[in-house]
């Protein structure tokens, strides 16, 4: 198995520009802090995915992965966003965290018994989280940007 599922996390947008209105900087003091968040994972990520070896992770990296995928979504849980948008999105960057967490466990787990099925399964679970981060990133990104 090459890649479980490519890059995990996409980086998302910087600081957002001071706009005007009181609001208005709260949705970007909010947008900021849920960007922080993930962009700190998307490092820790990156960093455990260069030391994995070439044929991919072994079940020690998948638990880094899966521990590194936890704290991102408990970090983000402690968010609370105030606009209804922002907070699906916090939710929902969240959830996608959580399976990817659960689902780098479920791999390592069968990495170590030799499992083919159960190896097959988790990663079809690993990719079919993954698949939702893009897609959800750029929707956070539209979101921040947007006055």
């Amino acid at each position: 198995m090459r890649h479980l599922a490519g890059p995990i996390i996409a980086v998302l947008i910087g600081s957002m520009l001071p706009l005007a209105g009181c609001g208005e900087r709260k949705k970007v003091t909010e947008c900021n802090a849920l960007v922080a968040v993930i962009n700190e994972g998307v490092e820790e990520i990156q960093r455990g995915a260069r030391s994995a070896p070439d044929g991919g992770p072994g079940a020690g990296e998948l638990r880094t992965m899966a521990e590194t995928m936890d704290g991102i979504a408990a970090k983000a849980a402690k968010l609370d966003p105030s606009e209804a948008e922002l907070k699906k999105l916090s939710k929902d960057y969240e959830a996608m965290a959580k399976d990817i967490g659960t689902a780098a466990r479920e791999l390592a787990t069968a990495f170590e018994k030799v499992d083919e099925t159960a190896m097959r399964t988790a990663q079809e679970k690993m990719e079919k989280a993954v698949q939702k981060e893009e897609p959800l990133v750029e929707s956070i990104n539209k979101f921040c940007r947007k006055p």
